[in-house]
């Protein structure tokens, strides 16, 4: 348990130490079953200008639960129990916290972060070139963009990317949103597309990169980024889109540049961003968002690159279904439905809560596909 806290502790010891100086130690209320467990009683506090947000469930009579889903704990957060009748134990999620933040000090950052200058401001992205790069051939490039309140380390971490362009000779940059953010249109100064596009370009001059085939994937709010991005850029080779369709607003403003493929991958279970679209929770002090459904996304997609809308489908396995648009201009379109599949990465470690983002499927594996669909198509 110790060595899986270290390997996260330089993710969230930053939110944890706030989280730690606001809590307040108290007795738990006899609603929750034991007058003598000790608990901590948690408020919505700010981390950088965003709620940490806070739930408390009455799980069993003596349990009390409570969600900080901007940070997790020892390999993801299980929640927190309280300790029947130990008035002297500290609330266990309280102990898990300041272990996090004592191990700050002897946990170093393995990866390297760079930067570069964006209309006045610094943006920062972590790179992987594998081993076999030696600049004397082209690579390709894939940008893979973080999820909402995660970072470049996370997606890292969850997407497995690294391995796959080790052993398929690719090159991986991992952008930073400013605030844990993407912005699908610029606002106070922080322009998403134009830093995309400055980072193409410094990668282009610094390696040696295949610029017939680069890609961009994203999950969540990074999926709609990276829609947006290839909409708006000539750059782009293929996309895919992990549990992120677009709001409909921006679907409807949307006019892409060119035919691009395109690879949806969606979870049917998804409690987030429902499969089948609607209205759904954007954000601290931000308005409620309308999305499209995964497969009115994938039609969007397919009428832009010229596709037939109507789809064919196919049973990948009794958990997966294939809806494919054939396309004139190769430009395809395809989506993958997740019968299993919640607000998560298929295939993959997820670091939040499965109550919160519903489960991750193992009948799918989100990276490999995405890399044989973009390995499929060039410039």
């Amino acid at each position: 348990m110790i060595h899986r806290v270290l390997l996260q502790t330089q993710r969230y010891a930053f939110s944890v130490s706030l989280v730690l100086f606001g809590q307040r130690l108290a007795r738990c209320p006899a609603a929750f079953g034991d007058t003598n467990a000790v608990c901590v009683i948690c408020s919505a506090w700010r981390c950088n200008g965003d709620v940490l947000w806070h739930r408390r469930i009455d799980g069993t009579a003596n349990i009390l639960y409570y969600v900080l889903p901007r940070w997790q704990c020892a390999g993801g957060y299980k929640g927190c129990a309280a300790v029947p009748g130990m008035a002297t134990k500290l609330h266990a999620c309280f102990v898990c916290s300041a272990t996090l933040v004592v191990l700050l000090g002897v946990c170093g950052c393995t990866n390297e972060e760079l930067s570069l200058t964006v209309n006045g401001r610094t943006r920062t992205y972590l790179l992987h070139l594998p081993k076999t790069y030696t600049g004397d051939r082209p690579f390709p490039l894939v940008l893979a963009l973080h999820q909402f309140s995660d970072t470049p380390e996370g997606m890292r971490r969850m997407t497995g990317f690294d391995e796959v362009a080790e052993r398929e000779n690719f090159i991986v940059a991992y952008p930073r949103g400013r605030w844990r953010m993407w912005r699908t249109t610029a606002e106070k100064n922080v322009d998403d597309v134009a830093f995309l596009n400055a980072l193409l370009d410094e990668l282009c001059k610094a390696y040696n990169i295949d610029q017939r085939r680069i890609y961009i994937t994203g999950a969540s709010a990074g999926a709609m980024m990276a829609q947006v991005f290839a909409a708006q850029s000539h750059r782009v080779a293929a996309v895919a889109a992990v549990m992120g369709p677009l709001e409909r607003d921006l679907a409807d403003r949307l006019e892409p540049r060119v035919p691009t493929p395109i690879l949806f991958i969606h979870g049917a279970k998804d409690p987030v961003i429902p499969y089948d679209g609607g209205e759904t929770f954007a954000g601290p002090g931000r308005p409620r968002a309308h999305f499209l459904s995964a497969e009115e996304n994938a039609a969007r997609w397919a009428q832009w690159n010229a596709c037939e809308v109507t789809p064919s489908q196919e049973a990948l396995n009794p958990q997966v279904t294939v809806f494919r648009y054939p396309c004139a201009k190769r430009a395809e379109t395809v989506l993958y439905k997740v019968a299993d599949g919640g607000h998560t990465w298929p295939g993959h470690n997820n670091w939040y809560p499965r109550f919160i983002v519903g489960p991750t499927s193992s009948a799918l594996d989100a990276t490999e596909t995405i890399w044989s669909f973009f390995k499929a198509h060039a410039q």
